[in-house]
């Protein structure tokens, strides 16, 4: 795809957070997959084969990229969007929701000739799920069009490996503007090795974390292992109601899952983590702390169906002192 292709133009500058006479808002740049997610309700995951009733159709904006930056935003941090969506309704929907969360969509790709990302879901009633996506408009992101801008205008720099194949582009250039990069290697279908020297934060749950060290005996042996490939600072392997573990090279930590009520759906979970993990590292949290405002926004985000509507803000965490006061 040629960026001729792209549509990024005339895209006002969003902000929040900011005022004069006030110190700016840390701000975080996402890039990422955008989708549209539709929801259906079962009383149980189907087995191969089996017809199942289904209820409670909901859509809402989705595709881990936009997920993370919805879910950081809404703890306070000023976010800039890149990401992909067709010319087409449902991408004008989903760049218009980003907006009225404050997100700053100005580097988004409108790709003519392709439909925007869709994503069906089937949520049981314990909360677990079944995902299926179409990536559309995610796999034509031209990376060449993103500007440095984009990459240099956060803190920090949040990657998913939905789009495997540039993740290791757009680290090596985020890099280059001295940003911080955490990657959240999901899905793990496909991936870049290159991606393990250019991560300085490792996101992944216990599954993913092993995917990507053929041979481990475990998660916290291929979480050291990612470390001495090159990882940068640390390895975070969550572990939904078990809790996550932080892994660095002199030592690791464990974080409680957190019991906010009754789980209703899963979707997002892991995303709202990865989230609010790199937010409490752009707020200057230790790595400790950025875990633990992580385990509670991923709590909250389990007791409240969908993805980005399930995702809590700074006031909704009871008892948590915003550490960007």
């Amino acid at each position: 795809m040629t960026s001729a292709e792209t549509d990024t133009s005339d895209r006002p500058l969003v902000r929040n957070g900011a005022s004069s006479g006030r110190r700016p808002a840390p701000r975080l740049t996402v890039v990422g997959a955008a989708n549209l997610d539709r929801f259906i309700r079962v009383p149980r995951l189907p087995e191969p084969g089996e017809t199942m009733r289904a209820t409670a159709p909901m859509e809402s904006g989705g595709g881990k990229g936009a997920n993370q930056a919805v879910a950081a935003r809404r703890l306070g941090v000023d976010v800039v969007f890149v990401g992909a969506v067709g010319r087409d309704p449902a991408g004008a929907r989903l760049e218009a929701a980003l907006e009225r969360e404050g997100i700053d969509t100005r580097f988004m790709q409108r790709v003519a000739g392709v439909p925007t990302g869709e994503a069906w879901i089937a949520v049981d009633g314990q909360g677990g799920n079944l995902l299926f996506y179409i990536p559309g408009a995610n796999d034509a992101l031209d990376v060449d069009a993103i500007p440095d801008a984009a990459l240099a205008a956060g803190d920090a720099v949040l990657l998913q490996n939905e789009l495997a194949e540039a993740a290791p582009r757009l680290a090596r250039r985020a890099r280059a503007h001295a940003r911080r990069v955490i990657w959240n290697a999901a899905p793990v279908d496909r991936w870049d090795p290159a991606m393990i020297a250019l991560t300085d934060i490792l996101v992944a749950n216990h599954i993913e974390v092993v995917a990507l060290v053929p041979g481990a005996s475990g998660p916290i042996a291929a979480a050291t292992r990612l470390l001495d490939m090159g990882v940068g600072e640390a390895v975070i392997v969550t572990r939904g109601g078990a809790g996550a573990e932080l892994v660095t090279r002199e030592a690791s930590w464990h974080v409680d899952a957190v019991a906010a009520g009754r789980v209703v759906d899963t979707t997002g979970c892991g995303d709202a983590f990865a989230a609010a993990a790199a937010v409490g590292l752009v707020r200057g949290l230790g790595l400790p702390a950025a875990m633990d405002l992580a385990a509670r926004v991923a709590g909250l985000a389990a007791t409240r169906p969908g993805a980005q509507p399930s995702f809590p803000r700074a006031e909704e965490l009871a008892g948590e002192r915003d550490p960007g006061a």
